[in-house]
Parts: structure tokens; C-alpha cells; sequence
């Protein structure tokens, strides 16, 4: 995960540099546009095989794999037929050709569905070792390219490469036949799951294209990469969120009935990614100004008070972030289609007035208000299953070990301290405040960090 991690971070540093705020604009239009097709594939199939207790364990991964089959061939003929309408939506014709390519990825994204078994059986180092292959290769493809001049097809290239070469090694290590086994019943049972959390990433990534849509034609393209480009920097604010995650479901689903170890784990979950997410915000925030031209070039500065914003909508995102494990594993996917749905009532209400009314600014600042809204949602099925959860207190107890470095970092940039000396001092204050406050915490990252390469 810290591989992944931290060259996906690499790879987003180095990309805009490289291929400028216009053709990282079009990356940005392919990328939502991808991953609104990829919401309509999220059927769940991974979370249904790990929590699933079969006899026959070859049949019933065959039965998920048959869902993951058909819905990905779908999308490949979905991908190809759309390409013309996306050229159409931002303007560009590039993105045609962008856009059928992109097709490519959905089979390779099928044959990776042997890695659901390292995820069972708790193999999460072998797993993260193989998940990595993606990232690297397609990075030093990505990147080549992009030197070369081949703009965004260079990302495009980058990503197919690395997707294809992940599935190449998932289809070697299969334990079973790659083969889909159809079944009426067990396609019954698991719709109950999987058609709620498919309408909850489908309307996410509506919220997302709507913004990239309307950024594109009330703003320009520019605003479209401004955006991909705050996403890209906050992105890295998510890793330890996702790792944890990923090594809590197993365990979660073993505890169900336990609803005392449900709720220990839940809060603890909860802390360990704000301690990441908040000091990353932090430092987005307050050196964002600083390091985006630096990193970029002048070019990019309008894109400071997006990565601020959003990075702020981040941190409020991980409170309460993985409840719908929780809810999953009893069964209930329906809380996670409505947190959908109110995705696009607060998109309409929230996000659209500030950017007809103040442009970019707008837009920065709607992300956070859709953030709260969502917060809202969540909060009540917490609530609901738990008893009294305040995420107002746990945003309170995150704060405190950052207040200290944040407040030093803001007097060190009135100063004529290099930006170096000023961030690595703030890194310290922020360690010291960490280990002042949270120690114990920093013990428990430790754990979940050594599960989640075992």
C-alpha cells in the first residue's frame, strides 16, 4: 500500500508538469467519465465472495465471476458508444479516440478477479505486492510517454499497460477456472446487495461528471484540470483510509454478531484515518499556495484555491468514512443508495448556485458543502447502528495534534525561511503532536500497517 502509495502520488506530481493544465484537462474528462462507467460495474462482487461462507468455494467464486463477465462486457460496448458523446459534451474531438481506448481496460479489470481470493484469505502482502505492478509499470509508461510529447494518450497508454499486466499475473496465480458459472439463484441473492451499492457509486459519479461538465463550459478546461489536479494531490490523504479499510472487512465480517467488537473497531478505524487525512489537508492548506507553482509552474495557480478546498472536503469526508462496511455486513446495503441520492440533491443545491455565481472559487468551496451534506447522511446511520456517535468531537480530538504545526507553519511563511526548512519544521511539530496526543493511536497505525503487508 505505501508502494502504491507513493508512487501513484509521484505519478500525480510529475504528470501535470509535464503535459500542461490542457491536455491534463482532457485526462480529467476521460478520468470522471471512467469512473462513472466503473460505478455501474460496482456490483459488489469482491465484498460478496469475501463475506460469502460457501462449501464449494471454486463454484462460488465462479457465480461472482459471472456477474463481474457480463457487467464488464457491458462496459466495454458502453465505453466505445459514449467516446462520440464525450467529444461532443467538453468540445474536444481528441477525447473520441481517448475515449475508445479506454475500453481496453474493462477486460483487463475482469481478469484481475483472482485477487478477490487474497483478500478472503487475508494475503494482504502477496496482494499488495501484485496490486503494485499496476501503479509502477504504468507510471514509468505514463511518464516516458508524456517526455515524449504524446500528451494525454501517454496517461491513457500508462494506465492500459499497468491494468493488463496486474491481470497477466492474477490469471497465472488462479487457483480456479476462469470460468463464469450462471446461476439464477445466487444471482437473486446477491442483487439485494449489489443493486444499492451500484446506484451509490452511480450517483456519485454522476455528482463528479456534472462538476467536470459544468467547470468545463462556465469555466473552461483549465477549471477541468484544476480540478483533476486537486483530486490527484488529496488522493494521497486517502492511502492509509483505503488500507485500513481493506484489512478491517475480513475481520468485520467475522465479528457481525458482535456487535461491542463492531463498534470498538469502527471508532478506532475512524481515528486512525483522520490522523493521516487531517495533516495532509493541513499541509495542503497551508503550503498549497506555496508548493503548486513550484511543483507546476505559474500556470497552475489557479488552481491553489481548488486544492484547498478540496483538501479541507477530504478530511471531513473520513469522518464516520467507512461506515458502509458495517452496514454491508449486516446485510443492508439500501443507507449506501440514499447517501447516493442525496449526493445529487445537495449537487443540484449545494454545488451548482457557487458556480454560476463565483466560478472556480465557487466550485472549490461546493466541494466542501457537499462533504458536509454527505457527513449528515452518514451521520445518522451511525447514529442508528451504534448509538450516540459526535462527529463534531472527533474532528475536535483530530484538530488537536495539528493545530500546533498548523499555526507555526502559516508565521514560517511570513518569514524568509525556505519552503524546505519551513515544511520539515512543520512535519516535526506535527510528529510531536501526534505523539503527544495520540499515542496510543500511533501504536494502533502501527498494527493495522503490519496486517495490511502481511
Amino acid at each position: 500500500m505505501a508502494v502504491m502509495g507513493a508512487v501513484q502520488t509521484g505519478r500525480n506530481l510529475v504528470l501535470p508538469a509535464v503535459v500542461g493544465p490542457s491536455e491534463y484537462g482532457l485526462w480529467g474528462a476521460l478520468l470522471v467519465a471512467g469512473a462513472l462507467l466503473a460505478a455501474f460495474r460496482t456490483t459488489g462482487a469482491n465484498e460478496i465472495f469475501v463475506g460469502q461462507n460457501e462449501e464449494d468455494q471454486e463454484q462460488a467464486f465462479q457465480r461472482v465471476f459471472a456477474i463481474e463477465v457480463t457487467v464488464n462486457a457491458l462496459l466495454m460496448v458502453i465505453t466505445v458508444a459514449v467516446a462520440p458523446l464525450l467529444a461532443l459534451m467538453y468540445g474536444d474531438d481528441r477525447l473520441l479516440l481517448l475515449g475508445m481506448a479506454t475500453a481496453l481496460a474493462w477486460p483487463a479489470q475482469t481478469l484481475q478477479a483472482p485477487l478477490w481470493m487474497l483478500n478472503r484469505t487475508m494475503q494482504f502482502g502477496r496482494l499488495r505486492l501484485i496490486q503494485s505492478v499496476d501503479p509502477v509499470i504504468g507510471t514509468i509508461v505514463a511518464i516516458g510517454l508524456a517526455v515524449a510529447g504524446l500528451g494525454a494518450w501517454a496517461i491513457v497508454l500508462g494506465i492500459l499497460v499497468g491494468a493488463w499486466g496486474t491481470a497477466l499475473i492474477a490469471i497465472v496465480i488462479s487457483p480456479y477456472k476462469l470460468r463464469p458459472r450462471f446461476d439464477r439463484e445466487a444471482l437473486r441473492r446477491y442483487g439485494g446487495i449489489s443493486v444499492p451499492l451500484w446506484l451509490s457509486a452511480v450517483t456519485a459519479s454522476l455528482v463528479s461528471l456534472g462538476l467536470m461538465v459544468l467547470a468545463r463550459w462556465e469555466i473552461g478546461l483549465v477549471a477541468v484540470g484544476a480540478v483533476t489536479l486537486a483530486a490527484n494531490l488529496t488522493f494521497f490523504a486517502q492511502r492509509l483510509d483505503q488500507a485500513v479499510s481493506t484489512v478491517l472487512y475480513p475481520a468485520i465480517a467475522a465479528a457481525q454478531d458482535k456487535p461491542d467488537v463492531l463498534h470498538e473497531t469502527f471508532g478506532k478505524a475512524n481515528r486512525v484515518g483522520l490522523a493521516w487525512a487531517v495533516p495532509v489537508a493541513a499541509l495542503l492548506v497551508v503550503f498549497g499556495p506555496e508548493l503548486v507553482p513550484l511543483l507546476y509552474g505559474d500556470e497552475w495557480r489557479d488552481a491553489i484555491p481548488v486544492v484547498q478546498w478540496f483538501a479541507i472536503a477530504i478530511a471531513i469526508a473520513h469522518l464516520g468514512t467507512n461506515w458502509w462496511q458495517y452496514e454491508l455486513v449486516q446485510g443492508d446495503a439500501r443507507p449506501m443508495a440514499v447517501n447516493g441520492v442525496m449526493a445529487i440533491v445537495f449537487f443540484v443545491v449545494l454545488q451548482i448556485p457557487p458556480v454560476l455565481l463565483w466560478g472556480l472559487e465557487g466550485l472549490a468551496i461546493s466541494a466542501v458543502a457537499q462533504a458536509l451534506g454527505q457527513l449528515a447522511v452518514r451521520t445518522i446511520y451511525v447514529r442508528r447502528r451504534f448509538g450516540h456517535w459526535s462527529p463534531i468531537g472527533l474532528a475536535l480530538r483530530s484538530l488537536l495534534p495539528v493545530l500546533p504545526a498548523t499555526a507555526a507553519g502559516y508565521g514560517l511563511l511570513r518569514t524568509d525561511l525556505p519552503l524546505g526548512a519551513s515544511i520539515g519544521t512543520f512535519l516535526v511539530l506535527l510528529l510531536a503532536g501526534t505523539l503527544l496526543f495520540e499515542r496510543s493511536l500511533v501504536r494502533e497505525i502501527g498494527g493495522y500497517l503490519r496486517g495490511a503487508v502481511r
